[in-house]
């Protein structure tokens, strides 16, 4: 996220992180997800408008995030796949949520 890149989760969304200076003391990160198609029809939804991006789509890499947590690569999987399996859940109750994405905001 720190480079600018788009975040891919397979079957669900992608993320899309970017750095704007709007002024010398204005500079903040941005963060945008985007549901991937076959979730939304998976789930009956539909964006306002198309969003794009100019970014190039990056995998999440098992490897290094087990690698960071000292953790095995099936494990990291596992876990990263629970995390979003239970997003996708919320969404799919059609309810308003919340999510804490920490220095990006609620």
């Amino acid at each position: 996220m720190d480079q600018d890149r788009t975040i891919l989760v397979p079957n669900f969304l992608s993320i899309f992180s970017k750095s704007v200076n709007k002024s010398e003391q204005d500079k903040n990160k941005y963060i945008q997800l985007q549901l991937i198609e076959s979730f939304l029809f998976s789930n009956n939804l539909k964006y306002l408008a198309p969003l794009e991006t100019k970014y190039p789509v990056v995998k999440i890499n098992y490897a290094q995030v087990a690698k960071s947590a000292n953790i095995e690569k099936d494990l990291a999987y596992q876990a990263i796949s629970d995390i979003f399996a239970e997003v996708q859940e919320l969404l799919s109750e059609g309810k308003d949520q919340e999510v804490n994405l920490n220095s990006f905001g609620r």
